[in-house]
C-alpha cells in the first residue's frame, strides 16, 4: 500500500499590474509607491512596455491593471492603453479620478476597460487630509458619479488608514 500524494496545481496567471508611473497629482501618506508630484515615469520605454503587453497573453494574463502613482499622468498613457486593447486584453485602469480628461471618458467608456479607485471618507476635510490635496474629495467624489452615469464599470476601496476614521 502506497503513499499517494497530491501536488496542487498553482492558479494560472490572469491579471498583470503595470505601475505606468511614480508620479501623482496627490501626497497620500500611506502610498506604498511613494507617489508625488514630483516623481518621474520610471525607466520603462514604450516598446518596453508595448513589448510585455504582446508578450503577456502567451502568458495568460487576460487582464492588465495600469496603475502608479496615477496612470493617467504617464504621458503615453492613452496609447498604452489602447495598445493593450488591440493586444486582446482587458483593461483596468486604477486612477484616483482626481483629474479626468474627455479623452480619458472616451477611453474609459470602451467595453473592455474598467475603473478602478481609492476613497477615504465620506467626509471631504478628512479625505483630503488623507490625499494631502484639498478638493480630492469633491473632484473624486464626482468622477465617481460620472463612471456610473456612463456606465463604466468601477471599483471603489474604501481605504481605511487609522483608528476614528469615516471609513
Amino acid at each position: 500500500m502506497g503513499i499517494h500524494t497530491t501536488i496542487d496545481t498553482p492558479a494560472p496567471v490572469w491579471f498583470l499590474e503595470c505601475e505606468l508611473t511614480n508620479r501623482c497629482q496627490l501626497a497620500c501618506r500611506h502610498c506604498y509607491s511613494s507617489a508625488a508630484p514630483t516623481e518621474g515615469h520610471g525607466t520603462m520605454t514604450v516598446a518596453d512596455w508595448e513589448h510585455l503587453l504582446d508578450t503577456a497573453p502567451a502568458a495568460g494574463v487576460t487582464t492588465i491593471q495600469l496603475i502608479g502613482g496615477e496612470p493617467t499622468l504617464h504621458p503615453d498613457f492613452p496609447h498604452l492603453a489602447r495598445y493593450a486593447l488591440t493586444a486582446g486584453l482587458h483593461v483596468q485602469v486604477y486612477s484616483n479620478l482626481y483629474r479626468v480628461t474627455a479623452d480619458h471618458w472616451k477611453l474609459f467608456s470602451h467595453p473592455k476597460v474598467s475603473v478602478a479607485t481609492s476613497y477615504y471618507s465620506d467626509v471631504a476635510a478628512e479625505h483630503d487630509k488623507i490625499t494631502g490635496r484639498r478638493g480630492s474629495h469633491a473632484r473624486t467624489r464626482a468622477a465617481i458619479t460620472e463612471a456610473v452615469t456612463r456606465g463604466i464599470p468601477l471599483k471603489v476601496g474604501i481605504v481605511n488608514c487609522g483608528p476614528g476614521q469615516r471609513a
